[in-house]
């Protein structure tokens, strides 16, 4: 059985303070290389629960650190790398860095949480629309109300978040790592997306009829293994054409 125990990381708290680890061999093998995943819910893990990240790290036989949590936006998961970066870095790691919609907050005020971040532009475009998930979100964005108008209307451009996706993705492929680049929705039209409009995990989730949306990494357990699978081709010949949404599983209803 998978063990994970929940980590702080108590010297960089602001927002960015979350991770899990699931340590298999670390301590035998403290120089061997990991598998280390940022991103939102599509790359995250739960404990007790199937996510593709863990499947994908048995299949490596490498232990993993996934600093993936539900609803953050780009900078968030950029902010995550550079800690790593800074505190834990190895040269051996397997690095994959998720994409997730660029219209994210890219930070969060005072008492918000970090998987608030999703939340902004719902609360801007769909003001008063009763959904009990969005209570603890709106009831915080709407004590900031005309910060949050006027940082969207006048200061938020999607070209910006663009280009912090050009920049971290020039600094990856400047290490010596093995890494992937995966976009978890169809909106990043960018070189840096080398996939273009033929794959996103949010594919995956839209074959299935968004029957699994509710469930870790929003699609089913039988393409969470399918995807670790193709991954895992990926990291063999680091070529993007092993990921073929025609692979995965439709929605049998």
């Amino acid at each position: 059985m998978i063990q994970r125990h929940y980590e702080q990381n108590i010297d960089n708290k602001i927002n960015y303070d979350r991770r899990w680890r699931y340590d298999k061999k670390s301590k035998t093998h403290p120089a061997a290389g990991r598998l280390v995943v940022f991103g939102d819910s599509f790359f995250e893990d739960k404990p007790d629960e199937v996510c593709w990240p863990s499947l994908l790290s048995e299949r490596l036989n490498f232990d993993i650190v996934n600093y993936g949590v539900a609803g953050t936006s780009i900078n968030y998961s950029v902010q995550q790398f550079f800690h790593y970066y800074r505190t834990e870095y190895n040269p051996q790691d397997y690095i994959i860095f998720g994409i997730t919609f660029q219209a994210r907050a890219p930070f969060t005020l005072n008492d918000g949480l970090a998987s608030w971040q999703n939340y902004l532009l719902s609360y801007l475009t769909e003001p008063g629309e009763s959904v009990d998930r969005r209570a603890g979100p709106d009831e915080y964005y709407s004590r900031e109300d005309n910060f949050w108008n006027v940082w969207f209307d006048q200061v938020f451009k999607f070209d910006d978040v663009d280009n912090q996706v050009e920049l971290i993705y020039s600094f990856i492929n400047n290490l010596t790592n093995k890494n992937l680049f995966l976009s978890a929705f169809d909106t990043l039209h960018t070189d840096q997306n080398l996939l273009k409009d033929k794959f996103s995990l949010n594919m995956i989730s839209r074959l299935e009829n968004y029957a699994n949306k509710d469930e870790t990494n929003h699609i089913s357990i039988e393409n969470k293994y399918k995807i670790a699978e193709q991954c895992q081709a990926y990291f063999e010949k680091l070529d993007y054409s092993v990921f073929d949404i025609r692979y995965f599983e439709k929605d049998n209803e």
